[in-house]
């Protein structure tokens, strides 16, 4: 008699879609706890997440880089980021 076992490290698979099913993860976004999907996120989703107007940077603590708004990080969890204004200023 044979039984079916899933191998050891091997993600879910997804029927649905046919590729595989990613971990959820917690990110913060001004101190805010976000659940998003592990992998790739870009700028855009943050901003839409915590309701960040066009106009603020994002930044990824503790660095304090700024992304730019068409840019994307890798999360894995527990990552920080911010958004304000930019320190330049135009004349």
């Amino acid at each position: 008699m044979s039984t079916h076992q899933e191998e050891p490290n091997k993600q879910p698979h997804d029927a649905v879609n046919g590729d595989h099913v990613r971990d959820m993860v917690t990110i913060y976004i001004n101190d805010s706890p976000f659940e998003v999907h592990e992998g790739r996120l870009d700028v855009s989703t943050i901003r839409k997440l915590a309701d960040i107007p066009s106009t603020d940077l994002v930044y990824q603590l503790p660095e304090y880089e700024p992304f730019p708004k068409d840019g994307f990080v890798v999360v894995h969890g527990g990552e920080r980021f911010k958004s304000g204004g930019s320190s330049g200023h135009s004349s």
